[in-house]
């Protein structure tokens, strides 16, 4: 005998229609059967038919999805009204936004709060909330979590679907993909079941994990960076003056820490007639100031890695970060930005492109100015302190950044590096410090544990500094109150 599901199967791919039905069915189960019925349907309709455009296939789609929900009414789980009907229009909508949309992540995508989702197997879905990494939860405060593996698959293709058909290899022999959205350009790092452990509370079934970090649609300020605390308005005033000067900065600290974020408020203060070539794996930065003639008003250039997918990565024409990066001095720039920094050759290149006497500003993974120094000279190998000495004399900034538990960031130093001590150490001058009085509150906004400090000027910029300035007509009137030590702690955050 046929059980039920395998009697709703053959309905929905030979359109019968069965309105006295009183069981119950899953919303889980009813998507399910949907998607069978579209894809029985897909050839008679012209769904398939790759030369249409994405809307047009998109409608189709949808009217397809509609005629299903009108067919098939069910008593699905969760959607039966108190007089005990169903409410046609949220089953819709919801079978709509499973079917073609994001799913349960819709409002994880909407909500300009969640900077990162984090997909671990298809039952365990983190974001990063405020600052604050939490499980993803309905409005209820129930976790949501995916039917099974295969719906993070369809996700991951609808996500990188730009409408082409040109989706990335994402298969047991390729993997590892770095990718970008289709629709907002986020970055997306997916790893295949191929490579990922499974576990037996699972059923020993496949895992396939997924973060997608998303990136704010409306550029943040260093107003914004005042407001919430990160740094002090002097702080600020001085980070805007790098901008405008020929100063090598970077920008350190751990993921979330907001090391993109300020590189680009810094970047954007750099004149508009300066000309700046960005090299980025992917775009997060840009600068895009478009006339009435379309045209950018900002002499900028702006690069991204592109996965060529020849097994020969050296090969000097592929579009690594490394070969960008290369290439960047060929094009005359003032001013060369790097999204991070990450790999040997990228260090590397980096390290030629200052050894030009270009300037460099970027980010990457390290804690304070002596450990970026470090890793800078360890990561191009060779005779580490004579790679060391050529980075303490070339770099002139180091910012370090940091994400407390309950998601508030600051600014823990600003420093500017002075070549080496005669015993080989970093000669570090701290020109502003976040310090920790051991104070911890509950942060109002989400009742975790807060970490209480106070901002306090530590010393004044160097008259090397002062002199670079100059260069760049930044007058002393401008840079008096950094060459003037105010040691008057900020109020507790």
């Amino acid at each position: 005998m046929l059980n039920e599901h395998t009697i709703y199967s053959i309905q929905s791919m030979n359109n019968v229609t069965d309105l006295s039905r009183e069981d119950s069915i899953t919303f889980e189960e009813y998507v399910s059967q949907c998607r069978t019925f579209v894809v029985n349907n897909m050839s008679i309709d012209g769904l398939s038919n790759a030369s249409d455009d994405p809307k047009t296939r998109h409608k189709r789609l949808i009217s397809l999805i509609e005629s299903f929900v009108t067919k098939h009414e069910m008593n699905v789980e969760g959607y039966l009204t108190q007089v005990g009907t169903i409410n046609k229009q949220k089953l819709l909508d919801d079978v709509v936004d499973t079917v073609t949309g994001l799913g349960i992540l819709k409002d994880a995508f909407e909500n300009p709060d969640i900077d990162e989702i984090q997909i671990n197997d298809y039952k365990t879905i983190f974001v990063v909330d405020k600052g604050v990494t939490k499980h993803l939860c309905d409005s209820k405060g129930q976790p949501l979590s995916f039917f099974n593996n295969d719906e993070v698959h369809t996700l991951f293709n609808k996500l990188v679907d730009d409408g082409t058909g040109s989706i990335p290899q994402f298969t047991d022999g390729y993997p590892i993909v770095n990718t970008k959205t289709a629709r907002d350009q986020y970055r997306v790092s997916a790893v295949h079941y191929a490579a990922n452990a499974r576990d037996s509370d699972l059923g020993n079934k496949p895992i396939t994990s997924m973060v997608i970090r998303k990136f704010r649609k409306v550029k943040l300020t260093m107003q914004n960076l005042i407001d919430t605390d990160t740094l002090t308005p002097k702080m600020a005033r001085f980070l805007e003056l790098l901008g405008r000067a020929d100063i090598t900065m970077f920008c350190v600290g751990k993921t979330g820490s907001g090391k993109t974020t300020l590189l680009n408020i810094i970047g954007s203060t750099i004149p508009k007639n300066k000309r700046i070539l960005l090299v980025q794996n992917p775009t997060e930065i840009t600068f895009f100031e478009r006339d009435t003639y379309h045209r950018n008003i900002r002499n900028a250039v702006h690069w991204e890695v592109r996965d060529s997918g020849s097994k020969d990565k050296d090969a000097i024409y592929t579009a690594t970060m490394e070969n960008l990066m290369s290439n960047t001095l060929r094009f005359t720039p003032e001013m060369t930005i790097i999204g991070e920094a990450r790999t040997k050759g990228e260090f590397e290149q980096i390290k030629r492109s200052i050894q030009m006497g270009q300037p460099v500003m970027g980010t990457f993974h390290a804690f304070d100015t002596e450990e970026a120094i470090g890793r800078m000279a360890t990561e191009v190998g060779g005779d580490i302190m004579e790679a060391k000495n050529l980075f303490a004399n070339s770099v002139d900034i180091i910012v370090s950044q940091f994400r407390f538990l309950d998601g508030t960031r600051r600014v823990l130093e600003i420093s500017e590096v002075l070549g080496l001590n005669p015993d080989g150490s970093v000669n570090v001058n701290k020109l502003f410090e976040f310090e920790q009085t051991g104070k911890i509150t509950k942060n109002p906004k989400n009742a975790l544990d807060h970490a209480v400090g106070v901002f306090r000027q530590i010393n004044g910029i160097s008259e090397v500094l002062q002199k670079k300035f100059y260069r760049s007509s930044i007058s002393k009137e401008e840079i008096q109150e950094f060459i003037d030590v105010d040691p008057t702690p900020s109020k507790e955050v």
